[in-house]
């Protein structure tokens, strides 16, 4: 079927038209994805927001030109703003983690818990980035597990097991990190 065809189909809400006119495409925009710049496990999740974004704009589609580089732009735009958005989030991330904790007062107590939230961060930092984002939030923020679900736009559950998957990642590396007490 020629991609004009698929197009008017899939615009009509037929989804099998729309695989038909993407399927072709899928191993190239992955690959796109990537040399940008996102880490493979982030090109998968990106390419999914694209097809997404990609299925609602067909409207906006025009027939005349080849629907190949109308795709690549999304998936280039997706790639950019999801950096974009980890980015940003890494920066807050460092910000609150480079607050002093409540209740220090002098000048050697404020060096010491600097230097205990640079180990804390360079810690954490060893989490993959969805462990690290839920941990950060949760233990570092304060933010409860309803807010942490909605700032990440993830399932209170999927918080819940980051969480302690993260803590759980980090209660390991410190245990490697501390020496054992003769007993």
């Amino acid at each position: 079927m020629e991609e004009r065809e698929l197009v008017a189909l899939a615009r009509r809400g037929d989804g099998a038209a729309f695989a038909a006119l993407v399927r072709p495409h899928l191993n190239a925009m992955l690959r796109l994805a990537t040399v940008i710049g996102a880490p493979h496990s982030d090109a998968e999740d990106i390419l999914q927001e694209a097809l997404t974004k990609a299925y609602f704009a067909l409207r906006s589609f025009d027939t005349d030109r080849p629907f190949r580089p109308w795709f690549a732009t999304i998936v280039v735009n997706q790639t950019r703003n999801t950096a974009r958005s980890s980015q940003r989030r890494r920066r807050l991330i460092e910000r609150v983690a480079a607050v002093a904790p409540p209740g220090v007062v002098g000048p050697e107590e404020h060096a010491m818990a600097r230097s205990a939230a640079a180990h804390t961060r360079a810690l954490i930092d060893t989490l993959d980035e969805h462990e690290r984002l839920v941990v950060t939030l949760r233990q570092v923020a304060g933010l409860s597990e309803a807010e942490t679900a909605e700032v990440l736009g993830i399932a209170l559950g999927t918080v819940k097991s980051r969480n302690w998957r993260g803590l759980n990642h980090l209660r390991q590396r410190l245990a490697r990190l501390t020496p054992e007490k003769n007993s």
